[in-house]
């Protein structure tokens, strides 16, 4: 006759047991736990490092397209106090030849009411060209080389051009006020280019309205400005930097 034997279990395994379950399922809760407070982090950085990028992005964008309007303003007030000469031809050209050998841009010049104009160029590279211009078509402007004192050099082009049809010209004058003109391609003689131009109108010394002051970005350099950022963690890790490279 067969006897049914029951198993018998340690009976330190049967106290043991218990806790070892509620420290696995305590270890199992702290763990998910804790992925879940390290995802949230995580994600809470992203979002400080993305809104942190944002921020300090906008203000070099913001210091950076402040540099065409300053500079209007630095020569409208040299103009209307009679420290630069208008009608000295010479003086005008190295006047914003020097410019453009400090900042960064794509012209500055000046556009007169009769419909005359003149600025420095900087078209493709760094070469930096003066053009003129009046009032009489066709071909009525004129791109120059320039040496390494701003000195005009040879003719290297002519272009049909009148500033009255130019947004960079017509949005300051219908405002009588510095403004940023409508976004326009610049058909040049190197080919065309999408300009940014910022403008305001410039008086004589007898408040007279001479004409606008111009300067113009390239906005393929604004593109590079940007991709030119690089974004750097500091110390501590909650602080963030943005430099121009």
């Amino acid at each position: 006759m067969k006897t049914r034997q029951s198993k018998a279990f340690p009976l330190q395994t049967l106290l043991v047991l218990p806790f070892l379950l509620q420290i696995f399922g305590i270890v199992g809760l702290v763990g998910y736990l804790s992925f879940k407070n390290g995802q949230r982090a995580v994600n809470d950085l992203a979002n400080q490092l993305m809104d942190r990028t944002s921020d300090v992005v906008g203000q070099h964008l913001q210091s950076y397209l402040s540099i065409p309007q300053s500079l209007n303003q630095i020569n409208a007030g040299a103009i209307r106090r009679g420290i630069v000469d208008v009608e000295d031809q010479e003086v005008m050209d190295q006047y914003f030849w020097d410019q453009m050998q400090v900042y960064d841009l794509t012209f500055v010049g000046i556009g007169f009411a009769d419909g005359n104009g003149l600025g420095a160029i900087r078209y493709e590279g760094e070469a930096i060209t003066i053009d003129d211009w009046d009032s009489n078509q066709p071909m009525s402007a004129r791109t120059f080389a320039t040496n390494d004192q701003g000195d005009r050099a040879e003719l290297i082009g002519t272009y049909d051009y009148n500033h009255f049809n130019e947004s960079w010209y017509t949005a300051p004058m219908s405002a009588q006020a510095p403004t940023w003109a409508d976004i326009y391609v610049w058909n040049s003689p190197y080919g065309p280019y999408l300009a940014a131009s910022a403008g305001r109108p410039v008086y004589d010394t007898q408040k007279q309205v001479l004409g606008i002051i111009g300067a113009d970005i390239h906005l393929l350099k604004l593109s590079a400005f940007l991709q030119n950022l690089e974004v750097t963690r500091g110390a501590p890790s909650s602080l963030w930097s943005v430099t121009a490279t």
